[in-house]
């Protein structure tokens, strides 16, 4: 079986919502999470961690740029 990893911008869109959306949901600051879909920012462990519970994925299904 192959491994996938998603980024910021495809999980929001495969959940259909914004990634203000789903910071918030996550629980992270929207300026942070933009900004990591920008590349501007790198996301920490614990926003991976986050974005997973919040996205139901496992977290090392989730690209960390």
């Amino acid at each position: 079986m192959e491994e996938y990893t998603l980024t910021v911008k495809a999980i929001a869109a495969n959940m259909n919502i914004t990634i203000g959306e789903l910071a918030e949901r996550a629980g992270i600051d929207s300026n942070h999470l933009y900004e990591v879909s920008a590349g501007r920012a790198k996301m920490t462990a614990t926003d991976i961690l986050k974005l997973a519970e919040a996205a139901g994925l496992p977290a090392k299904n989730i690209r960390p740029e």
